[in-house]
Order: C-alpha cells, then sequence, then structure tokens
C-alpha cells in the first residue's frame, strides 16, 4: 500500500506541488494501519484537480491519469473492503477524466462545428466509452450537420435573359457597326438614328416634347436613350481606336517603354511647334521659334 500511495504523490507532484508536499509530509506521519484511509486521500486530491489540468494542459492530465489508475489498480490487490470502495471510486473517476481528455482530443481533430461538439459532449457526459463508439458517434454526427447544411439553398441553374433595355442597347450598337453586335442573330440593328429615337422615346413627330413622350416598357424610360447612344458610340470608337493600333509604321511616332511600379513617370520629349508667325504686306520674315524639350508625366 505505500507504494501506492507514494505513486498518488508523484501524481499530484505533476499537478500541484505544493499540495503533495503538505500531504507528503502528513503521510510520515502516518501510522501503517492507516495507509488505506490515507489513500483515498491522495486520491480525491488528485480527482480534485485533474479537470482544470485537462483544460490546461491535456498531456500531463493524461499521464496523471494512468498514474493513478495503476496506483489503484495495485491496492485494489490488498484488503480492506471500505478502502477497495475507495480505490474503486478513486480509479472510476481516473478513467472518467481520461475518457474526457481523449473525447477533446478527437473532437478537435474531427474539425466538427462548435453545435456539433456539445452535441457530441453531452452524449458521452459523465460515462466512458471505447473509441469505436466514439468514432462512430462523432461519424454519424458530421453526416446529419452535412444533411441540414443543405437546407434552404435552391437546386439547379439560373437562366439570365435579357431585357428590353439589353435589347435595344444591342440594337443602337449594330446599327453603329459594332462588330460584336452585328455577329448576334438575334439582333436586328436599328435603321437610323431617327427609328432608334422614336421606339425610344415614342416621340414620333420629332418634337422633342418632354411632355408628349412616353414610355416603351417599365424597363425603359424617356430618358435613356442619351445613355443607350452614348455607350454606343463608346464601344464604336474603341473598336476604330483598337483597328487603327494595327496600321504599320506608327512605331516611328512614338517609342514603348516597360513600367516598372506604378509610381508617377516622368518623360522628356520635344515640344511641339508653335504657330507660323504673322508677316506684313512687304514685312520681313519673323524667324520660326524653335520648339524646345518639355516635361510630360
Amino acid at each position: 500500500m505505500k507504494d501506492s500511495i507514494l505513486k498518488v504523490l508523484e501524481a499530484l507532484r505533476k499537478i500541484d506541488a505544493g499540495r503533495a508536499s503538505e500531504l507528503e509530509t502528513q503521510f510520515q506521519e502516518t501510522p501503517e494501519d492507516g495507509y488505506f484511509g490515507f489513500f483515498a486521500k491522495v486520491s480525491e486530491a488528485v480527482s480534485e484537480k485533474l479537470p482544470l489540468t485537462m483544460v490546461s494542459d491535456p498531456a500531463t492530465a493524461k499521464v496523471v491519469a494512468d498514474m493513478l489508475t495503476s496506483a489503484a489498480k495495485s491496492a485494489l490487490d490488498q484488503q480492506g473492503a471500505a478502502v477497495l470502495a475507495k480505490a474503486t471510486e478513486a480509479l472510476n473517476a481516473a478513467k472518467k477524466i481520461q475518457f474526457a481528455s481523449t473525447l477533446e482530443t478527437k473532437l478537435t481533430e474531427s474539425k466538427l462545428p462548435v453545435p456539433a461538439c456539445a452535441l457530441v459532449r453531452e452524449r458521452f457526459a459523465g460515462v466512458v466509452a471505447d473509441d469505436k463508439t466514439v468514432d462512430g458517434f462523432i461519424a454519424k454526427t458530421r453526416e446529419s450537420f452535412a444533411g441540414f447544411a443543405n437546407v434552404g439553398k435552391i437546386n439547379g441553374s439560373v437562366e439570365v435573359g435579357r431585357n428590353s433595355l439589353d435589347k435595344i442597347q444591342l440594337a443602337c450598337d449594330a446599327m453603329l457597326g459594332v462588330k460584336e453586335a452585328r455577329k448576334d442573330p438575334n439582333v436586328r440593328p436599328f435603321r437610323g438614328l431617327k427609328e432608334a429615337y422614336v421606339f425610344c422615346t415614342g416621340d414620333r413627330d420629332i418634337r422633342f416634347d418632354q411632355a408628349g413622350f412616353f414610355r416603351v416598357s417599365e424597363a425603359i424610360a424617356t430618358t435613356d436613350f442619351p445613355n443607350i447612344l452614348l455607350s454606343s458610340l463608346t464601344k464604336k470608337l474603341i473598336q476604330d481606336y483598337q483597328e487603327f493600333q494595327i496600321v504599320p509604321g506608327l512605331e516611328k511616332l512614338y517609342v514603348t517603354t516597360v513600367l516598372g511600379d506604378y509610381k508617377p513617370q516622368d518623360r522628356v520629349r520635344m515640344g511641339y511647334l508653335g504657330d507660323l508667325p504673322t508677316v506684313a504686306e512687304a514685312g520681313p520674315y519673323v524667324e520660326l521659334t524653335k520648339p524646345t524639350d518639355e516635361k510630360i508625366t
């Protein structure tokens, strides 16, 4: 029994050195016939400290629980019915604490959401189960929560079609020669600016009288025509500009360079010639001012 007590004191020292030293002093003054009662006392001291250690240092808690389990088993082999009951109680408490530490480790590794972890803890509160049972329940919990994750989601695809404003925009683009709009077989270009204006505004008499305008549909307002025309003209200008870039010989007019960062870039270039000076009748010609360098950013 003395060896069992020393093992429990060693386990207690790992989690509460002060309490272990205090009980060790008491143990030296305890007679041999009081060992059984003292074993129960030190076992209870370890059991009180283990829950806090399990949270702060699970690895140490597991070592202590194993040591307490070993000491309790050793005590069970000795006589004394009352002490055997205390030892059994301490052994069961050690098993529960050790199981709780193992359960927390499994929950951390499972990556389950917080509500699912709470459900697993509630299922195994106050009991000891084997690894197979715990792993099986965690797997079922994960499947259940995964099934509920799809509740409220819309299955299938959503197709987005063109509204009236989109169709009119494309018709105006095609009227001005925008190639992308011309390729669309579902677009009929407006035959001219007048047709586009009348269609968008309803001003069939071309009076430009805002009071006489009406809405073509809920998607198009009478004030949309300027914006539609502006968008189409912008697309046409960009298209023509891009085509102009492929004209050969432009490299003689400008120099390309690679920028190393997004800071403002300064360059020096030759300035432009000014206006030709005015020469009066029979007056002398004035020397043309030569262009100077200029800084551009």
